[in-house]
């Protein structure tokens, strides 16, 4: 286990909640631990903070989101985990089939650097934006809306398809355990349950984090990636928005990941 993992173990929570806050430019992720489960095999889900798919495992604190699920014949279930928890939780029963383990954090506050927002708008693909006059820091609150597709067993019900009605989110539109090396993977994005066009979708795998594939989701919502290597793969994407008039930040964003397994 990293020496980070370790240490939060025995932070405050007020400190942890600090700790998430001073995080959040970078990519989150939900990781499965196997990613394809035999049958009665119990799944670890883990939350990560990080870049390029390296980075830490965060404790499972419970005011730090709203939904910690996955999904199951007839709806939702909570994943089971105890407060401070690293790895976050644990499924011991889990679906037959490709199923969602979905995640939402609340609301979140972010300072930054007014030249380290900048870089951040370039990477995320948000230029041109139009930032407050002078050279003060900017200020935004921002949302995490992540899912991860896991396989337990053979073939099941189709879980997988199942939607989380998030505000900004991923859909992979087949089951990527059905794919191979080589094969594209078709996406969809959508805002508000409705598909938006024109933001960035990135994907990459962690053996090759350098070769990042970057799209337009296009009028439908829709985009297509190669799945040029084995293991796992991290599709993301954000939308900004300027804050309401009387706001305290400038900004807010939400932020949408997807990760899976490719065999």
């Amino acid at each position: 286990m990293p020496f980070f993992a370790k240490s939060m173990r025995a932070l405050p929570a007020a400190l942890l909640v600090s700790v998430y806050s001073s995080l959040h430019a970078h990519e989150f992720w939900l990781q499965a631990q196997p990613w394809i489960a035999a049958d009665d095999e119990a799944v670890e889900i883990s939350l990560h903070v990080g870049q390029q798919l390296v980075g830490d495992s965060m404790p499972n604190i419970f005011a730090r989101y709203t939904e910690f699920s996955y999904t199951r014949d007839g709806g939702r279930v909570d994943v089971p985990g105890e407060m401070g928890r690293i790895p976050a939780g644990i499924i011991e029963d889990a679906p037959r089939g490709t199923f969602v383990v979905g995640y939402q954090s609340v609301r979140q506050f972010g300072p930054f650097e007014r030249d380290k927002f900048i870089a951040y708008l370039e990477e995320e693909g948000l230029m041109p934006v139009s930032l407050p006059p002078g050279s003060r820091d900017i200020a935004e609150h921002y949302t995490r809306y992540a899912k991860a597709l896991v396989r337990a067993g053979d073939s099941g019900p189709g879980l997988w398809r199942q939607d989380y009605g998030f505000r900004i989110e991923l859909h992979s539109l087949q089951d990527p355990y059905e794919k191979s090396v080589g094969d594209r993977l078709d996406l969809r994005l959508t805002w508000e349950g409705e598909p938006t066009e024109g933001l960035l979708i990135k994907a990459f795998c962690a053996r090759r984090p350098e070769v990042q594939q970057r799209l337009r989701s296009d009028a439908d919502g829709r985009g297509s990636i190669e799945l040029d290597c084995a293991g796992t793969w991290l599709v993301n994407a954000v939308r900004l928005l300027p804050a309401a008039a009387g706001a305290d930040v400038d900004f807010e964003s939400f932020w949408a990941s997807l990760t899976f397994s490719v065999r």
